[in-house]
């Protein structure tokens, strides 16, 4: 393909489909997903803090539930106006579990 020829075919084929779908293959969208607007985010409390009280708040547990079965959250739920005391309970409690326990609670960041 001569230089001449390839830019001819960059300007032909720019912003064009240049593959498609046929068969069961039709379901599959070929397009980007579309991102999330970030902007209509609601800050929640940090994942540290909602985690360390998940146990002892309400509010966090729901933020935790909400997660874990990827459902929305009320909108009324967040964990930023609690009392330092709360917030600053010890980071590590040991507690002996199963494998299954931990790895079914802590497998995917938010």
């Amino acid at each position: 393909l001569s230089s001449a020829d390839g830019c001819e075919l960059v300007d032909a084929t720019h912003r064009r489909r240049i593959c498609g779908t046929w068969g069961t293959g039709r379901a599959v969208s070929l397009r980007s997903a579309k991102q999330t607007d970030k902007d209509k985010w609601q800050n929640i409390g940090t994942w540290e803090d909602i985690m360390n009280i998940r146990g002892s708040n309400a509010n966090a547990q729901a933020i935790v539930n909400a997660w874990r079965d990827k459902q929305p959250l009320d909108a009324d739920i967040d964990c930023h106006f609690y009392s330092e005391e709360e917030l600053a309970k010890p980071k590590f409690q040991l507690k002996q579990m199963t494998f299954d326990e931990v790895y079914q609670t802590e497998r995917f960041p938010p």
